[in-house]
């Protein structure tokens, strides 16, 4: 029963995978009509044989209210690819990371240059925003998911998420304790994690204590997605198709903790997300399937 559980959920990430790589290949990059130098980097950045975690939480929170098969959420599940792949064009740059490798292969700005590489991870901004501008329908109530949802995405990126993070994490302090720690990676990376649910929760009129408890359950995912990721860092045979080291010099989990703390927290952290979706019941199967893999991660 378990190997087939397993395999019906390896399809539907597939599956939804699929869909996603084609929504991205499909955007319409609205004055884009000549292949500017930046056009070519932002679809270099945007192709990748990634996971594609996040979009995938966007669709499996919705299939909470069997709503994973919308084009709207579909729609949202590209924007927020859109802004976490911009995240990263501007945390490789030079004046940020200047890592050389994301995704397996050389970062955007090593390819086209620091300036084309800005406008790439800029128009991906403007594209995830104008994804969801454009959801058809003209209603009161979808005019107001459409300004709640344009509210969660620039929330999710702006400086009181994930911009304010990464603004605290490159003072490169080595002084910080561990409740700093947690506040700028549940800014830096919780943010955009958070906003996956939420998006989802706003289009599938999910009622408020239900939204909560997705809050709660991507929150805690998001802080133990961290945790994995400066693991990781410091494992030298982790094959993570970017740079390895990149955090040395800052304070991380890893610094105050240990490795083998560490681990255990993150093993703590996915068993909380998991209870927080315990009040779902069956409705949240997908999105437990789907924590279990990202539990399972390895890169």
């Amino acid at each position: 029963m378990l190997l087939q559980r397993e395999f019906d959920i390896a399809r539907y990430l597939k599956g939804h995978r699929r869909r996603v790589e084609a929504r991205l290949a499909d955007l319409p990059l609205s004055g884009a009509e000549r292949k500017t130098v930046a056009l070519k980097a932002l679809k270099y950045a945007l192709e990748t044989t990634g996971k594609r975690f996040r979009p995938l939480l966007t669709i499996a929170a919705a299939d909470v209210y069997r709503r994973g098969d919308d084009p709207l959420i579909l729609d949202c599940a590209a924007a927020v690819e859109c802004i976490h792949t911009a995240s990263l064009i501007f945390d490789d740059l030079p004046c940020m990371d200047d890592a050389v490798m994301r995704r397996g292969r050389e970062t955007p700005h090593r390819i086209f240059g620091e300036g084309q590489a800005v406008l790439a991870g800029m128009s991906l901004i403007a594209e995830a925003n104008r994804l969801i501008t454009r959801f058809p329908g003209t209603r009161k109530s979808m005019l107001r998911k459409k300004l709640a949802c344009l509210d969660v995405l620039n929330a999710a990126f702006d400086l009181g998420g994930l911009s304010g993070g990464q603004s605290d994490d490159l003072l490169n302090r080595t002084d910080l304790t561990v409740e700093e720690v947690e506040y700028i990676h549940a800014k830096k990376t919780g943010s955009l994690f958070i906003a996956c649910v939420e998006l989802a929760a706003i289009l599938c009129d999910a009622p408020e204590a239900e939204r909560r408890m997705l809050v709660a359950y991507a929150k805690n995912l998001g802080l133990a997605f961290q945790i994995r990721d400066d693991l990781l860092d410091v494992d030298e045979t982790a094959d993570t198709g970017k740079d390895h080291g990149l955090d040395s010099g800052k304070t991380t989990f890893v610094d105050l903790a240990g490795v083998e703390k560490c681990r255990r927290l993150y093993e703590d952290l996915m068993d909380v997300s998991l209870k927080n979706l315990e009040p779902f019941g069956n409705a949240a199967q997908h999105l437990v399937q789907l924590t279990h893999v990202i539990r399972k991660r390895v890169s």
